[in-house]
Formats: C-alpha cells, sequence, structure tokens
C-alpha cells in the first residue's frame, strides 16, 4: 500500500515538474577554437565575451527579462 502511494505520488512529481520548464533565450553557437600545446579547445559561446556587441546586450536583455518574469512571480517579494 505504502509503495504504491510512493508511485503515485513520484509520478505526479515528475510530470509537474516537466511542466515547469522555463523558456530560455536561444543561444547561438559559432564554430571557434584555440590550440594550445597540441590540444584544440573549442569555445561555441566565445561570441558572448564580446559584452558591447549590440547581439551580446540583447541576449543578456533576454535573461534579465526571463529573471524578472520568475522572480515577480513568488509571492511576498
Amino acid at each position: 500500500m505504502t509503495r504504491n502511494i510512493l508511485q503515485i505520488f513520484l509520478s505526479l512529481v515528475i510530470c509537474v515538474s516537466s511542466k515547469a520548464q522555463n523558456n530560455y533565450p536561444a543561444t547561438k553557437a559559432v564554430d571557434s577554437s584555440d590550440t594550445y600545446f597540441g590540444v584544440t579547445y573549442k569555445d561555441p559561446y566565445r561570441w558572448l565575451e564580446n559584452i558591447k556587441s549590440p547581439e551580446t546586450e540583447n541576449w543578456f536583455k533576454q535573461q534579465a527579462d526571463l529573471t524578472n518574469t520568475t522572480l515577480s512571480k513568488i509571492s511576498g517579494r
């Protein structure tokens, strides 16, 4: 009996949490890499390092909007 209740409870938790996903802003990936001592390291998000780029600023604003929207849903805040 207890095992069945636990299984039902876990199933409900999984269903609810799967519906609670955030819609994060799309983040593009670019082909960039560096080679150090014969080892190549890929850096697909290097474009985010240029904080003065309008594209990067827009991405950060979208992230901030998502954060503010999420935080505004917390009651008593």
